[in-house]
C-alpha cells in the first residue's frame, strides 16, 4: 500500500502534549474547534517499539488510511501535507488540539462536543479553507517566516 503523491510532507514530533494524548486510551477528544478538525479524519497506530524497522512504514501508512493526521500510541504525532506550510499547519493545530485536551483534562471533566455538532464544525470549517484563495497554510506559514527573518535571519547562510 502507497500513499498518494498529493501528500508530499511528513512531520512527526514528540511533544509534551501530543505524547499525553497518545498515551491515553481515548485519543484526541471532540472538546474544542482545534479538535473538531480531527474529528473522525484522525488515524492512530499502535506502538510496536522503536520505528527502526523498515516494515513498520507500511502499517503506518495503513493506519493514516484516507487521513492527513496520525496518532502514534504512547509515542507522538504525524501529519502529511501536500506543502510544507500545508503539513506545518496541520501540525499546528493538532499540537493546539492536544494542548487544550491535556489542559482542560487537568482543570476538571472534559466537556465533549456532541458528534454531530462536531461533524458540522469540521465540514464547516474544510468548506471555509475551500473558499481561500490562498492554499492552506501558506499565509501563516509566510508570516512566521517573516518572523523569523527579523529574529534571527541566520538560517539562510
Amino acid at each position: 500500500m502507497t500513499r498518494s503523491a498529493e501528500n508530499l510532507v511528513v512531520m512527526h514530533t514528540h511533544t509534551r502534549a501530543g505524547m499525553a494524548i497518545a498515551a491515553i486510551k481515548e485519543g484526541l477528544q471532540p472538546i474544542s474547534m482545534f479538535s473538531t478538525v480531527f474529528h473522525n479524519r484522525i488515524g492512530y497506530h499502535d506502538y510496536e517499539g522503536a520505528s527502526l524497522y523498515p516494515d513498520e512504514r507500511e502499517r503506518i501508512v495503513a493506519s493514516l488510511g484516507p487521513h492527513k493526521a496520525l496518532i502514534l500510541k504512547n509515542h507522538g504525532l504525524l501529519v502529511v501535507g501536500r506543502t510544507v506550510a500545508d503539513c506545518f499547519l496541520r501540525l499546528y493545530r493538532l499540537e493546539r488540539a492536544c494542548q487544550i485536551q491535556v489542559d482542560a483534562a487537568a482543570a476538571g471533566t472534559l466537556a465533549l462536543i456532541p458528534p454531530v455538532v462536531a461533524d458540522r464544525s469540521s465540514n464547516d470549517l474544510d468548506s471555509y479553507q475551500g473558499m481561500q484563495d490562498k492554499p492552506e497554510g501558506e499565509i501563516e506559514f509566510a508570516a512566521l517566516m517573516r518572523k523569523l527573518d527579523r529574529t534571527d535571519g541566520s538560517y539562510k547562510d
